[in-house]
């Protein structure tokens, strides 16, 4: 009976929440906004794991993870990412915006996997830029590249405008911090029910 009220409940394990970085040029704003990101998940409770251009070493896309038919043959380090985003429930991407589009470091990354990482699992977006815009220009590129990859994105976006001056180095909210957690307590709220959703049906089936 226990067992059955349980499962009608839901997964009571935390959602791990996999977060990718989107550059690697020298004096990027996003690793500030990643650590806010990482910080504020972690403190609602999910067990975040994060995935930054600049630490992966993957080289210009030759061949993607999912074209391996031999998993042993997969370079390690490949390896070892796609086996963490298949425990993943739900994504985050952190984007700048690169001429109307997404970076291209992060469109490198992203297409190294395949629908065996993304299907039937959301994913949210966060954007910053230094400018009044809040890197918003990637959003559309973004959402249709993601939906080729199998990912539901959620309708709310976090969007930083001026991001060197909302936040420190360390992530930390240097101007109207209430403000902004309650926009970050915004897309939690839609991520989490459908990461939740998505992943007791997935678990049912």
């Amino acid at each position: 009976i226990m067992a059955e009220a349980e499962a009608a409940a839901g997964s009571t394990t935390p959602i791990r929440l996999g977060v990718f970085l989107s550059t690697v040029r020298e004096g990027r704003l996003g690793e500030r906004v990643g650590r806010m990101i990482e910080r504020s998940f972690q403190g609602l409770g999910y067990d975040v794991y994060m995935v930054d251009p600049m630490n992966v070493d993957l080289p210009l896309l030759r061949k993607p993870e999912h074209w391996y038919r031999d998993q042993a043959e997969r370079p390690d380090q490949l390896g070892e990412v796609a086996d963490a985003l298949k425990q993943c429930d739900a994504f985050l991407v952190v984007a700048a915006e690169y001429n109307h589009g997404c970076p291209p470091a992060l469109a490198n990354l992203l297409d190294h996997f395949g629908g065996s990482v993304f299907n039937w699992k959301p994913t949210g977006l966060v954007t910053y830029s230094a400018g009044q815009w809040g890197g918003r220009l990637s959003i559309p590129p973004l959402r249709c590249m993601l939906a080729e990859l199998g990912t539901l994105t959620v309708s709310n976006v976090l969007s930083i405008p001026h991001a060197q001056n909302l936040l420190d180095a360390e992530g930390n909210w240097a101007d109207d911090e209430e403000g902004w957690v309650r926009r970050v307590g915004r897309l939690h709220t839609q991520l989490d029910w459908h990461a939740n959703a998505m992943r007791d049906r997935r678990e049912s089936v």
